[in-house]
């Protein structure tokens, strides 16, 4: 079940290439496309602070979402793991965060 709060990409059904922004159709092969959450769990792979705000890019299923990483830890490396939480502001408006997962 797909909820507000994931977020949602779309799959060709003929290729299985991944398509963000969403469309209804495929730019390599032109097949249609299907919506489906993304995975959740990803890594970082650039992040910067600034005063205590700490922005991320973060990779998921080889989307690249930008947001803030809700840490209390100084060691922030390139490649942790993170969780992203989507939050909806208005009907195409979002927000994303991390969290860092422990390991």
């Amino acid at each position: 079940m797909i909820n507000e709060s994931q977020l949602i990409i779309t799959e060709c059904s003929k290729c299985n290439k991944i398509i963000w922004p969403r469309c209804n159709f495929c730019d390599l092969c032109l097949g249609k496309t299907n919506k489906r959450k993304i995975k959740n769990i990803g890594k970082i792979i650039e992040f910067s602070k600034k005063n205590k705000i700490i922005f991320c890019v973060g990779e998921f299923e080889k989307i690249r979402v930008i947001g803030t990483l809700d840490s209390k830890s100084n060691r922030i490396f390139l490649n942790s793991k993170i969780k992203l939480h989507v939050t909806k502001k208005s009907n195409s408006q979002y927000s994303y965060s991390f969290t860092l997962i422990k390991t």
